[in-house]
């Protein structure tokens, strides 16, 4: 909920929780506080839900719903009369609301360029948006055509250009394809975000239900829990070296190293639990993924010299 908004109607912010949120540019918002309100939809005035909203000082929406409240009520797969499309004027910037922690998230599963992706479908994204690392790492041509996108806390960024691609769903069965532009934009934390063009023309919570699934993964802004979990080499040499600590370090700066090597534990841990439910295709999908990831960390800690 942006400040402007909570303050003309009246809301008073409950707690002054100052919770960071992951934008689809990899940096972080930081919330005022929350207040708490009734939401109800016009079609159904009858029921009400009490949520909690997160108040932004600067939001590119009076309200964002977030993905899980969205699940839960079943709006975009069953109720989807409860959705209005309102015309706006034509902007120069194209709105990218992606916000939020993402702990757990629902993928398409399909295929860009022939190449297995689980992407993010984000009703709030007037784009479609690849990151830069993933086009990069498959060697797509990125166009010189630069959009300039606006985000959930109304900062504004430009794309590093476009590629154009073949979107498939689900299995490489012969399903129709589509000719999509991508966004490229770096530092995404997702590998590919399927927009409103996707999302709402080819309503695809209704006849893309299959390729659907839900994962579980750690956002770097996340809570951290305590589990015991099997330590790689790499790791636990990590691990060794930080518990002999580092004189040039301050403790500050090596709690914060230890805590990146426990989030990386057990976001490994989680990976390998949610492998050993998915399909086949699915699990190769999510298994190229999670060693790109890997090898990014383990590549940028390296480096670090840590």
């Amino acid at each position: 909920m942006s400040f402007r908004y909570a303050r003309k109607h009246g809301f008073i912010l409950a707690e002054k929780d100052h919770r960071a949120f992951e934008l689809a540019n990899g940096k972080a918002a930081r919330a005022l506080g929350k207040v708490e309100a009734k939401w109800r939809f016009s079609a159904e005035p009858e029921r009400g839900y009490d949520l909690v909203f997160y108040v932004l000082r600067k939001c590119s929406r009076h309200v964002i719903l977030g993905n899980k409240f969205l699940q839960e009520t079943r709006t975009m797969s069953v109720h989807k009369q409860r959705i209005r499309y309102a015309k706006r004027k034509m902007l120069t910037q194209r709105v990218v609301n992606l916000i939020g922690n993402h702990n757990k998230t629902q993928r398409m599963a399909g295929y860009l360029n022939g190449v297995p992706v689980l992407a993010l479908p984000d009703s709030g994204a007037q784009p479609n948006i690849v990151s830069a690392a993933f086009a990069e790492a498959n060697g797509w041509e990125i166009s010189e055509n630069h959009s300039s996108l606006k985000f959930a806390d109304g900062s504004v960024q430009e794309s590093l250009g476009q590629v154009c691609g073949t979107w498939r769903f689900g299995e490489n069965d012969g399903r129709e394809t589509r000719q999509l532009i991508f966004e490229v934009l770096r530092d995404c934390p997702f590998n590919v975000v399927l927009g409103q063009e996707i999302v709402y023309g080819l309503g695809i919570y209704q006849n893309y239900a299959d390729s659907m699934i839900t994962i579980i993964c750690l956002s770097k802004y996340g809570n951290g829990f305590n589990l015991v979990v099997y330590i790689p080499r790499f790791l636990k040499k990590l691990r060794e070296k930080l518990s002999k600590g580092c004189s040039a370090d301050t403790s500050a700066t090596q709690d914060n190293k230890e805590k990146e090597l426990e989030d990386e534990l057990l976001l490994r841990k989680i990976e390998n639990q949610e492998l050993e439910r998915l399909s086949e295709l699915r699990k190769s999908i999510r298994e190229r993924e999670i060693a790109t990831r890997r090898q990014r960390w383990e590549a940028a800690h390296r480096a670090r010299g840590v």
